[in-house]
């Protein structure tokens, strides 16, 4: 299998908005069409709830603070958010970004797959690099903001912060390498595959991994750790564990795939993602390398 390897990865916390103002009319007619559509009410108090931020404002924030390298010389540009943007001015996020950043590659987004969706959108963007040319890189950038269009009543548990990140994958040796990444879908995490210690044998036999040079990145609060500590306890743990902050994010894959160039050469880390609102997950097992 062709190696693939990070070869830059950033995280951003925007800052809190406390100036909110009223959408644009066009902006609540179409969210409450999307809401009457699915036989529910708009609670138009939600638009004027959290930061009010367009993907623009956040992809922007992000380019800003990178430079322009991050989207130099693409391959292929993988979008992918978790909850909609507000109000925004543009009518389609990618167009934009191939339009400011002058791109000439393949782009697409992966959505509506909750909060793992930046996640299974790195295992497709992996896929899409092994099968083409060694040339070039691939960019995911994700998004996320706290202003979630709700029905009355639904508390739907969004974003803890506006935040975005981005990863550029290339074949380039680097301080970290992905090796795979793998999908849960509910029926698998409720059957076997939803068992965290048969998924350690399992990587370390197919990838020769001593379980001593493992490490699993877990939240407390998802259901594969709980299922875990609930049948086996916490002393028949394989490997080292380290708990994730208890955050409602999608964007806390880039924020870990940066700290990944602290993990000694030769130690592997697994990285687990469970959907915010569902039982879905997904894994992401690196190992970290001397270029």
């Amino acid at each position: 299998m062709t190696g693939l390897y990070v070869q830059a990865a950033h995280h951003a916390v925007l800052p809190t908005r406390d100036d909110r103002h009223p959408p644009r009319p066009r902006f609540v007619e179409y969210q409450a069409d999307l809401h009457r559509m699915a036989g529910v009410v708009l609670d138009e108090a939600t638009l004027t709830r959290g930061d009010q931020y367009t993907f623009v404002d956040l992809a922007d924030a992000l380019a800003d603070r990178t430079g322009p390298g991050l989207f130099r010389d693409l391959g292929v540009l993988v979008t992918s958010y978790w909850t909609p943007e507000f109000d925004p001015d543009v009518s389609a996020f990618g167009p934009y970004l191939h339009h400011r950043h002058r791109l000439d590659c393949t782009s697409f987004d992966l959505v509506d797959q909750g909060s793992i969706s930046p996640a299974l959108a790195l295992l497709v963007l992996c896929d899409f690099l092994r099968a083409g040319p060694a040339d070039r890189d691939g960019l995911l950038l994700s998004v996320e903001q706290t202003t979630v269009p709700a029905p009355v009543g639904a508390h739907f548990p969004g974003p803890s912060r506006s935040t975005t990140g981005a990863v550029r994958i290339g074949r380039r040796p680097a301080g970290t390498e992905i090796l795979t990444v793998t999908a849960l879908g509910e029926p698998a995490v409720l059957g076997d595959d939803g068992d965290l210690s048969r998924l350690v044998a399992r990587w370390c036999a197919e990838y020769d991994v001593d379980p001593a040079e493992l490490t699993v990145r877990v939240n407390r609060a998802t259901f594969l750790y709980r299922r875990w500590a609930y049948a086996y306890g916490p002393d028949s743990w394989p490997c080292r564990i380290e708990f994730l902050p208890p955050e409602r994010t999608c964007t806390g894959l880039f924020r870990w795939l940066g700290a990944e160039s602290t993990t000694p050469a030769g130690g592997y880390v697994a990285y687990v993602e469970e959907d915010v609102e569902s039982l879905s997950a997904a894994v992401v097992l690196t190992r970290a390398v001397t270029p």
